[in-house]
């Protein structure tokens, strides 16, 4: 990858970044607000809720990622860049767990606490599986080789091959 591409995936993955800390937060504050409406706030519903709420929006991060930096560059450097976007905004959702658990009410040594932990890592385990498969889109074959654009710019004009 040269420097532009590398500047380019760089401020794609910044900007994917911030739009999904944004969502996230937007999508935390709704839901609580939601259930506060209907008297659900303190509850094991709100946990469920956001726990598929951050797990939904971090993999719609690596969708994004990948649909935005694989035309750029698809070498393992591109690929390096986003895997440490994901750990960025993995980490930021999981940073929502403390107040969520505080939010519902539950205790924080609660089965329902406990509950909605293992539920978010699960999720994330289900998470860097579907990057781990994402991984195998990126490696040395970034972009046709120079021989094969020849060969096809040549053949390009219809002629016959035999």
């Amino acid at each position: 990858m040269n420097q532009r591409e590398r500047s380019q995936v760089e401020l794609i993955v910044a900007r994917e970044l911030s739009y999904t800390q944004s969502g996230l937060d937007a999508g935390t504050e709704a839901i609580y607000s939601q259930n506060s409406a209907q008297g659900r706030l303190r509850s094991g519903a709100t946990i469920r809720m956001t726990v598929r709420h951050l797990k939904e929006a971090v993999e719609d991060h690596l969708r994004r990622l990948i649909e935005e930096v694989r035309p750029v560059s698809g070498d393992d450097e591109a690929f390096a860049i986003i895997s440490r976007s994901m750990a960025g905004c993995i980490q930021a959702a999981t940073a929502k767990m403390p107040r969520l658990i505080e939010v519902s009410g539950v205790g924080s040594d609660s089965p329902a606490a406990r509950a909605g932990y293992e539920h978010w890592a699960i999720a994330q385990a289900d998470i860097q599986g579907k990057l781990k498969i994402a991984e195998y889109g990126f490696g040395a074959v970034d972009k046709p080789s120079k021989a094969i654009l020849g060969a096809a710019a040549m053949n390009k004009g219809g002629g016959d091959l035999d």
